[in-house]
């Protein structure tokens, strides 16, 4: 009886998957750490300069945990009522008695308007602004040499206790009989009314300088004083002293020659 062969044990081969051994592990925790230690002063060291640089341009807000001991810089704020007084008004400026002018609101607008002192201030600013551009300097000048006048002439007739404002009808119908004796020109003192017209509706005052009064006493003080006209007719003997004038006038040749075909011209042909 033949007999089985038998088989062959099959021989397992190693397994080709290597395991890492402990001392690789800990070579790589050891690189890893060194590359750390290397790289961490570098990153702090970078955000603290990007930091500090965006805190230089302040960009944002300065944290108060690094922000500086010292007390932050006190702003003086200016006060809107004292700014208003340093610059006076118009009407303050031309007769100096410390008067404001009166804002009234108009019909259309009242209870409308909400907004804060300040702004109120400010549209108070601008419409003197407003009304000093529509005058000249000399016009201002003018008109308060003629209130200073004026006051004046109140103080001496009536008493120191007396005042301009608010205007008085007796008052100013004095004043032009006054100017009417001391020998002024209608015209200078129909002027001299027209000013404080203006500063008695500058104040919001009645504008007495248009009632029936003044307008009769400045039309009588015209015809009391009627304007003569000083020029005299032109003569020969103007005419040639006005041709030998010309030699001081202008050193221009042809100017003279000019002005003295115009002035014997309109001497023979008008």
């Amino acid at each position: 009886m033949a007999t089985r062969p038998k088989r062959r044990r099959k021989v397992q081969s190693p397994s080709t998957d290597i395991q890492p051994s402990t001392s690789t592990n800990q070579a790589v925790e050891d690189l890893v750490r060194a590359c750390m230690s290397s790289i961490t002063p570098i990153i702090e060291t970078t955000c603290r300069r990007v930091i500090e640089e965006k805190l230089s341009t302040a960009e944002i807000p300065v944290p108060q945990t690094i922000a500086s001991s010292d007390p932050p810089p006190v702003v003086p704020t200016t006060d809107q009522s004292t700014s208003a007084e340093a610059s006076p008004t118009l009407l303050q400026e031309m007769t100096a008695t410390g008067s404001t002018i009166p804002h009234q609101i108009s019909k259309y607008g009242q209870n409308t308007y909400t907004g804060s002192s300040l702004s109120c201030q400010d549209l108070t600013k601008t419409v003197d602004v407003l009304i000093r551009n529509s005058l000249s300097k000399s016009t201002v000048s003018a008109y308060k040499a003629t209130y200073l006048n004026y006051q004046n002439f109140v103080i001496q007739f009536f008493g120191p206790t007396e005042q301009p404002l608010p205007p008085s009808l007796k008052h100013l119908t004095a004043f032009i009989a006054h100017c009417y004796i001391k020998g002024l020109a209608a015209s200078t003192t129909r002027t001299f009314i027209s000013s404080l017209s203006f500063i008695f509706q500058l104040g919001n005052y009645q504008d007495i300088s248009q009632t029936f009064l003044i307008k009769k006493m400045l039309k009588g003080f015209h015809k009391s004083k009627p304007t003569t006209d000083p020029r005299l007719p032109i003569t020969l003997e103007i005419l040639s002293s006005l041709l030998q004038s010309l030699e001081h006038t202008t050193s221009s040749f042809f100017t003279k020659l000019l002005l003295k075909a115009m002035f014997i011209l309109a001497f023979c042909a008008f």
